[in-house]
């Protein structure tokens, strides 16, 4: 193994990559006290997930970190990243307690995301929303997946503080369902807690008939209404015309004086006269910004696409 002491990046990943016994060596080595890793990129894609080992904890330098299908046991004595700013964790077993702690103990953390599956946040305990606010203080881009956005929606009472996640900027919801009372809560709470919030993607999952249907509550008083001033952007994503997704969008427009746009990207391409009940429903509650565009993409289906290239073919061969 080569000697390089100025080693500031490190990938590994590729489509057969299992855990074994020689990657247990490679961390070793980049934990040596000499070397200044700055980001360090592990994907595991065979296979158990990987165990992280207690070398990785003395990579002290760390700014970046991205790990994939590993399992994540912090040491007692660790005590945090104290340069890591942007952390990445997908389908990464560790227990709920465990990731507070440790977040708690990066105190510089400016981006996370958060996509792991059922089963991968294992102990789950009484910490919620305000408590992971309480643990990255100065977060400023947020990415959660449906499992723990799902388990931090169940915890707590979800109070509305006006100012838990007081620094963030952006914040994306994936597999998120508009038919869940949970998720819509969920939503509800990080919306109204995130005053410094600029711009919001969600990305809805599905539509779950058996589940109870959830109402979004429109009757707030204007006078204690809490605001979205810096809101400029909305995506929703995956968008079924017939859910709730519509008092969702109504929820968030009503508290977004200064909102540009909304983007509605469809699960199948939208009717016309589709568009326009989705348009009309949206005008006729209260919106607090008059400038707001409501924008539906267009994409080509494979038989238009084709025959544009077919077109484009007997062009060029002209």
């Amino acid at each position: 193994m080569c000697q390089c002491s100025a080693l500031e990046e490190f990938y590994i990943g590729f489509p057969d990559l299992k855990g074994s016994p020689e990657l247990d060596i490679i961390m070793r080595y980049l934990s040596l006290k000499q070397m200044c890793l700055r980001k360090f990129t592990l994907r595991v894609s065979l296979g158990d997930p990987y165990k992280v080992p207690s070398t990785f904890f003395q990579l002290k330098h760390l700014t970046h970190v991205e790990l994939f299908s590993c399992v994540l046991k912090p040491d007692d004595d660790f005590c945090g990243f104290e340069n890591l700013t942007s952390l990445n964790l997908f389908r990464v077993r560790i227990s709920f307690n465990g990731l507070i702690s440790f977040l708690k103990n990066c105190k510089r953390l400016t981006s996370l995301i958060l996509m792991t599956h059922d089963g991968d946040l294992h102990e789950p305990s009484t910490f919620g929303f305000e408590e992971l606010a309480a643990s990255i203080p100065n977060i400023k881009h947020l990415q959660l997946g449906s499992c723990p956005f799902r388990l931090l929606s169940a915890c707590g009472g979800l109070r509305v503080q006006h100012s838990s996640f007081n620094k963030l900027k952006s914040l994306r919801l994936t597999g998120v369902c508009f038919t869940l009372n949970l998720d819509l809560r969920g939503i509800q709470y990080l919306v109204t807690n995130s005053l410094e919030l600029e711009k919001l993607e969600i990305m809805e999952f599905c539509q779950l008939k058996d589940m109870p249907v959830g109402v979004v509550d429109l009757s707030c008083h204007p006078r204690k209404m809490v605001y979205l001033n810096k809101l400029r952007s909305v995506e929703i994503q995956r968008f079924d015309c017939f859910g709730k997704g519509v008092d969702l969008i109504k929820f968030i427009m009503i508290r977004s004086p200064n909102l540009k746009v909304v983007i509605i990207k469809t699960i199948y391409p939208i009717m016309k006269k589709k568009e326009e009940n989705v348009r009309k429903l949206l005008s006729e509650g209260p919106c607090a910004s008059s400038n707001a565009v409501i924008y539906f993409p267009k994409e080509k289906n494979s038989e238009e696409e084709k025959k544009s290239r077919e077109e484009k073919s007997e062009e060029e061969a002209v």
